[in-house]
């Protein structure tokens, strides 16, 4: 929900006369502000996205301007517009050619042309879309942190082209994806909004959590979705979890109490925890390979690279310290449950672990 330069361009190209000259490839960018900067110690000053523009009164030489669209660059602005006909009155090859090679977009504007009518449109359509984004993420904080949904949010998100039966992509990160529509802050989070085929399932150096929203007032119900995918995906230690393939932990979260998480797992796997601590086996990790491979020896003797009468001998002393022998399905989904129910506590509530005796 923001312009992109090549949006103002197309729409303002005939009315002040702009050339553009090199860097093509960038001129999908989204566009922030524009500024006119004759000192290039000034680009200090950029925050990024910026549509520069410049007269030449200081920068003209091709040194200078080489310097000034490489400081430019390094500072993230959307693209370069020279003002020429009076300072600058050729354009070096040299420029152009950077640019090209750092999809940097550069322009020239006539100086007859007023820069202040170019800037005056620009930053005025700028701010305008300030507002109506802020308008928009205000609405979809409103259905994503609250229930029931809230029919203002709906009927402000309708207006903007939002339907009730659009789908959306909703994310739960530690950090913001670059690629969301919208990115709000929630507890520490960030939870993306991506609009109907905005969503391209790129990685990032964190991970995240995903889900689909098949209609706005469902948002809330999505938010929470997302959240714990994103546990799922802190768990499994991989980079993308899909709500839908979270598999038994969804279980584990539609119980809301961590008391009764606590009660439910705590008298199955305490002994094999305080066990492990106090004689520095990890039968705790064996058995659960023992039941994730359908309770096969072979196949948990396989994963744990140890010989088959070594897991056997160990399996035997985990049913006799558990009282437990693992032929009823009952008793092994109890056992599964538990040690999903570990997992999440562990990242939810570690603290309930730790001081096992």
């Amino acid at each position: 929900m923001s312009y992109s330069l090549h949006y103002f361009i197309r729409k303002t190209s005939t009315r002040y006369l702009l050339t553009q000259l090199a860097g093509k490839a960038g001129l999908h960018a989204d566009i922030s502000w524009v500024y006119l900067m004759e000192d290039i110690e000034n680009t200090d000053f950029l925050r990024g996205g910026e549509l520069v523009i410049t007269t030449g009164m200081s920068i003209h030489s091709e040194q200078a301007l080489l310097a000034f669209a490489a400081s430019l660059k390094r500072k993230q602005a959307c693209g370069l517009l020279l003002n020429v006909g009076h300072y600058i009155t050729q354009i070096p090859p040299s420029l152009i050619s950077y640019c090209d090679e750092n999809s940097l977009p550069l322009f020239t504007m006539p100086w007859e042309i007023h820069i202040a009518d170019l800037m005056e449109q620009y930053c005025n359509e700028i701010t305008i879309q300030r507002n109506i984004r802020s308008q928009i993420e205000s609405a979809f904080e409103k259905l994503l942190f609250s229930s029931p949904a809230d029919e203002s949010a709906l009927a402000l998100l309708a207006r903007y082209g939002c339907q009730t039966g659009d789908t959306f992509h909703i994310t739960a990160s530690r950090e913001p994806i670059p690629s969301a529509t919208h990115s709000l802050p929630m507890n520490d989070l960030y939870y993306g909004i991506f609009f109907p085929g905005e969503f391209s399932g790129k990685t990032y150096s964190f991970s995240y959590g995903i889900t689909t929203c098949n209609d706005l007032p469902s948002l809330y119900t999505a938010h929470r979705q997302a959240y714990e995918a994103y546990l799922v995906s802190q768990i499994k230690n991989q980079p993308v979890v899909s709500y839908e393939d979270i598999g038994l932990y969804r279980a584990v979260f539609s119980i809301p109490d961590t008391s009764s998480l606590i009660a439910l797992s705590m008298p199955l796997l305490r002994p094999l925890l305080s066990y492990d601590k106090k004689h520095h086996t990890d039968y705790f990790s064996l058995l659960r390979l023992y039941l994730e491979h359908g309770k096969s020896v072979q196949a948990a003797a396989k994963a744990v690279y140890t010989h088959r009468n070594t897991v056997n001998y160990r399996i035997g002393k985990i049913k006799e310290l558990l009282a437990a022998d693992f032929d009823s399905l009952a008793q092994c989904c109890e056992y599964e449950l538990a040690f999903h129910i570990y997992d999440v506590l562990s990242v939810t509530a570690p603290e309930v672990w730790e001081n096992l005796s």
